[in-house]
């Protein structure tokens, strides 16, 4: 009976730092990502006699890009790699929100000048795709616009 609280102790243990981990998305640097929790079996017996197998030790992973697996801060990560998109603006479906389709897919535009980058223009917009951010606009793939002319 010993091992069977343990066990529920230990998964308490992780879902708790699971969720205090996830708990509004941002990292901070007062707050680690990383949670880990150790299980000392005592000595107990299973319903057979026989003496119960150790559980392991449940650990969870940093999220994506916290850690020793991150890219340097001098090297753009992957999904920032700089492209060119080229077409027509057009008003999403939520207020405020502006995308662009072209061939390779449709982008949610952040930033760029609000006298080139409007709904109805031809533009043509440098940027990267922005990875691990949220938005109300719910369209595309949201592209950080680093410079943007008109076509």
């Amino acid at each position: 009976m010993g091992t069977r609280r343990l066990a529920v102790f230990a998964s308490a243990l992780v879902a708790a730092g699971l969720l205090g981990a996830c708990s509004d998305g941002t990292p901070s640097a007062d707050r680690s990502p990383v949670v880990t929790a150790s299980v000392t079996p005592e000595a107990s017996q299973s319903p057979t006699g026989q003496p119960s197998p150790a559980s392991p030790t449940p650990s969870v992973a940093p999220p994506p890009g916290v850690g020793a697996s991150a890219s340097p801060p001098d090297r753009p990560a992957p999904s920032q790699l700089e492209q060119t998109i080229i077409g027509q603006v057009e008003a999403g479906v939520e207020r405020g929100c502006l995308i662009l389709r072209d061939t390779t897919g449709t982008y949610q535009l952040l930033g760029g000048d609000p006298t080139v980058v409007y709904a109805g223009a031809n533009v043509s917009l440098t940027g990267h795709v922005v990875t691990g951010v949220m938005s109300y606009c719910m369209q595309g793939k949201p592209f950080q616009i680093t410079h943007a002319s008109r076509q």
